[in-house]
């Protein structure tokens, strides 16, 4: 529209940031608006797109699985089917 200022335009780690300082705060979403004068539109849409590439990120890293420690006497074959096609093979000849 004519007569209004663009907004600055935020990288996803300005974005990050902002909404980190949010949580951070305990002020509610208007509160928080005021003193950084943005929108609520604004701080709703950087906590979408975050929680967004939080969902994403969770789906991709799996649960980390700790090993306890294997004594081989002579040579080692091991395989780990880790999904989607994807198996690490472990090889040590005696």
């Amino acid at each position: 529209m004519k007569g209004q200022k663009e907004a600055p335009k935020r990288t996803v780690a300005e974005g990050q940031r902002l909404i980190a300082e949010y949580e951070a705060s305990g002020q509610t979403r208007k509160a928080f608006c005021a003193s950084r004068s943005i929108s609520i539109n604004t701080l709703d849409y950087w906590r979408r797109r975050c929680n967004a590439r939080r969902t994403e990120v969770s789906k991709v890293v799996p649960e980390f699985v700790e090993l306890t420690p294997l004594k081989v006497c002579g040579g080692l074959d091991i395989e780990l089917e880790l999904g989607d096609g994807v198996v690490l093979r472990l090889r040590r000849s005696a």
